[in-house]
């Protein structure tokens, strides 16, 4: 018998437990339990990095064939809500831009400022304040999950060039993948030979700030 997720099956007749498949999720959905392998689906991100790390092949992709037909009730219309319009005045402007990782230049005029704030791309969706009491501090944001690759020397090449950067404040979504923000930026300093004061706040999904720690 097979155990099923949204996305990936795992085939418990060719899984032996032997975990090789467990670090390939950054979400921590793998885990074992009576000797094989099981996932959860609430925590599965859907990216199939697992697929291919089990060497005896237990890792699918699931297929609609494998599923159990079941009769779904359709669910009443919503009630439309309509949302107050923002007004200008609700915004703070940006001091940055662009803001994105991968587009910003090394020697943008705004990285002389001294410090700035590292976001994954998520914490303005999960909160919009994240910002408050910052708003004069610039803004880079990016992914460690989907494009981190790259990110280690583009953040030492925005160091190297900006060695008067002494403090940036990483804020991060409470999930595991977001940590590689950090690590990242960590691993940049050192290259950069560069003393900075990392600041870390993390977001959780409901929007919560946890209180920052400093390193």
């Amino acid at each position: 018998m097979n155990a099923t997720n949204n996305l990936v099956e795992i085939d418990r007749d060719l899984c032996d437990g032997c975990g090789e498949c467990l670090p390939s999720c950054a979400e921590g959905a793998i885990y074992l339990a009576e000797g094989r392998a099981v996932i959860d689906q609430s925590l599965c991100d859907g990216l199939l990095n697992c697929l291919g790390t089990c060497p005896k092949g237990a890792l699918k992709v699931s297929m609609a064939s494998d599923r159990q037909e079941t009769t779904v009730t359709p669910a009443p219309a919503p009630t439309e809500v309509k949302a107050p319009q923002p007004t200008l005045g609700d915004w703070e402007p940006l001091v940055s831009w662009p803001i994105k990782l991968e587009l910003v230049a090394p020697n943008a005029p705004f990285l002389g400022a001294g410090e700035f704030i590292l976001a994954a791309d998520c914490v303005a969706f999960a909160d919009p304040n994240f910002r408050a009491g910052r708003t004069d501090q610039p803004v880079i944001i990016g992914c460690p999950k989907l494009n981190g690759a790259d990110y280690m020397d583009k953040l030492a090449t925005i160091l190297y060039n900006n060695p008067g950067t002494r403090r940036v404040t990483v804020v991060m979504m409470s999930v595991p993948c977001c940590q590689g923000l950090k690590w990242f930026l960590e691993r940049a300093a050192q290259k950069a030979g560069v003393n900075l004061t990392i600041q870390t706040m993390v977001v959780t999904q409901k929007g919560k700030i946890q209180t920052p720690v400093e390193a």
